[in-house]
């Protein structure tokens, strides 16, 4: 089995209007201003938003991203692109490609394009590239249990179901279930 192709950077046409790429230091303003701009609807789900109070914070997020992607440890940051426009970000959060072959993959999108299938395209695109080019085994998506918009996403796309996380997601002071999805490459190559 490779290694991950530690490239400085990574592209995957999604489709003609959308694309992933790796995040640049220069996206920092436009990164921030997104979130900014969709700080609630994201805070409901996402408890790393009210961390991400300046743009210098973005920054060193997208700096952290680099590196962990140029030592092999995660995919994450990537930047969806729609119209030369940052519409939210996907990644592999968690990244196994050494042992068991297996990643998490998170995602979230703007308000203003939740609805149109955008991210179910990207997830399918980026589980692609997790099954083809870095001959993973199995990638897991997990999410609030509340949150029906992020569940569509793996139930859509032909995941399994493979139980409840009791009190695996702290926020807004309590602990709140999740779910977690899995989906094997056999399967989505068949899907």
């Amino acid at each position: 089995m490779e290694d991950i192709k530690t490239t400085s950077s990574l592209n995957l046409k999604v489709n003609d209007t959308v694309f992933i790429r790796s995040p640049r230091i220069n996206d920092a303003r436009e990164l921030f201003d997104l979130i900014d701009t969709n700080r609630d609807h994201l805070s409901k789900w996402l408890s790393w938003v009210n961390k991400s109070q300046t743009e210098e914070a973005t920054k060193e997020f997208i700096h952290a991203c680099l590196q962990d992607y140029q030592a092999g440890k995660t995919i994450n940051g990537l930047m969806i692109i729609e119209h030369n426009k940052i519409i939210g970000t996907i990644g592999i959060n968690v990244l196994d490609s050494k042992r068991n072959y297996n990643c998490e993959i998170g995602y979230w999108l703007s308000n203003e394009v939740i609805g149109r299938g955008i991210m179910t395209v990207c997830v399918k695109r980026l589980l692609a590239y997790c099954f083809d080019d870095l001959t993973l085994h199995r990638v897991v998506i997990k999410a609030a249990r509340a949150n029906a918009k992020s569940r569509a996403i793996p139930e859509r796309l032909g995941f399994t179901l493979e139980g409840v996380l009791r009190e695996d997601h702290f926020l807004h002071g309590k602990y709140v279930d999740g779910e977690i999805y899995s989906i094997l490459s056999h399967e989505f190559k068949t899907n």
